[in-house]
């Protein structure tokens, strides 16, 4: 079994806003947009509730505020390294991941699948 998760990444000088990260149940953020579209589509629970539920953060994914070539590689290398670890995490682990944390927010007609 494979598990998707979706990350937002911001870009340049946007590390502090909300719109890449999941809102509150007051604001819809345009990660929970996303999040809807690929609900509707088969995919729940695949923005950032992944991540989250391992062990990592928001930050382990925020690109630097730096606008020189310099910045942008080591943000680059720094957001490969995170993704890889987290898909080291989830390969190894599908079953957590994907079932027991986020099936229980599915609609009872999508957990059986």
């Amino acid at each position: 079994m494979s598990t998707t998760v979706t990350p937002v990444i911001h870009g340049t000088f946007a590390r502090d806003a909300t719109w890449w990260r999941l809102g509150s149940d007051r604001q819809t953020s345009f990660a929970d947009q996303i999040e809807r579209e690929l609900s509707e589509r088969g995919l729940a629970g695949t923005v950032w509730k992944p991540a989250l539920v391992g062990d990592f953060n928001y930050s382990s994914f925020s690109w630097p505020d730096g606008n020189r070539h310099s910045d942008r590689v080591a943000g680059a290398h720094s957001l490969s390294f995170s993704l890889n670890e987290l898909a080291k995490q989830v390969q190894s682990n599908p079953e957590r991941a994907a079932n027991r944390e986020f099936r229980r927010s599915l609609p009872r007609r999508e957990r059986s699948s």
